[in-house]
């Protein structure tokens, strides 16, 4: 009886349907979690650590010589990569769900909105999450110092970047095919990010006498992908128009649209069989 009345509440209900969500994934979280951890202590300990002996020859070991940037926007990526396919599994999942038993679940005490924002936390905001997260645990482990030494911007710019990303295969789970969720997965994680920069640079570098792209391309680049773009330009693919800190509250405020439009969009319009 208690449980019943604990069913009514509606934080209750999502927090169950999560945990039914995730207990299918639990075993693929846990070993791209380890895999990203491990990747970014073999990757960014040890240049912190170099960059303390080098500054420690001018200043104290663990003064305040600047946040380290070095190789954490590499580590980042390679853990983004790596959680990218967590998200695509999941969207994938709730495609086949919405095909087949999301009737079933919605017929219990389970609202629209409940079931939605599982999905949404499951694919976009938890593998975000514990992508940055892989990031602080290793340096937390081996010195909690370490973590006041580390640029907390490359962690924001890739944080909201995924979380974008994450939320549009939410999107691409509507249409209910595992095939388009592999799909526009692949292509905004893989080609969208990067070939387009590149092959946009490339093309105005070879016919229009080596100019940059339109700047109006560029902020649209660089508010869609911020982290990416923060590192692109920073290896001279191209030449920003937009500090990536101001870039990304165009990122936020993509986002916040793109997430409030899904869950308006599925619990008012979207089509349950």
């Amino acid at each position: 009886m208690l449980r019943l009345k604990r069913l009514k509440t509606p934080i209750t209900r999502m927090k169950l349907h999560l945990e039914f969500v995730l207990s299918r994934y639990l075993p693929l979280y846990a070993f791209v979690a380890f895999l990203a951890v491990i990747i970014n202590a073999y990757l960014v300990i040890p240049s912190i650590l170099n960059q303390i002996v080098a500054s420690s020859t001018y200043s104290s070991p663990f003064g305040t010589s600047g946040p380290y940037t070095g190789t954490i926007s590499i580590s980042l990526t390679l853990a983004h990569l790596i959680f990218s396919l967590v998200s695509i599994s999941l969207a994938a999942s709730m495609a086949g769900e919405l095909r087949s038993t999301s009737l079933f679940h919605l017929s219990q005490p389970l609202r629209r909105i409940e079931y939605s924002v599982s999905w949404l936390l499951s694919i976009a905001w938890l593998p975000s999450l514990l992508m940055a997260l892989s990031l602080f645990v290793p340096l937390a482990t081996f010195d909690p110092r370490l973590v006041l030494r580390v640029s907390f911007q490359p962690i924001y710019l890739r944080l909201v970047e995924d979380l974008l990303t994450f939320s549009i295969f939410c999107w691409a789970a509507l249409s209910k095919r595992r095939g388009i969720v592999a799909f526009i997965g692949l292509f905004f994680v893989l080609i969208l990010p990067y070939l387009t920069m590149v092959l946009m640079s490339l093309i105005f570098y070879v016919f229009y006498q080596g100019t940059n792209p339109p700047t109006l391309l560029l902020a649209a680049y660089e508010v869609l992908f911020p982290s990416t773009a923060s590192t692109l330009f920073m290896g001279g693919i191209a030449q920003g128009v937009l500090d990536p800190m101001k870039a990304s509250i165009g990122t936020l405020i993509t986002l916040a649209l793109t997430q409030g439009t899904y869950l308006i969009y599925f619990i008012r319009k979207f089509e349950v069989k």
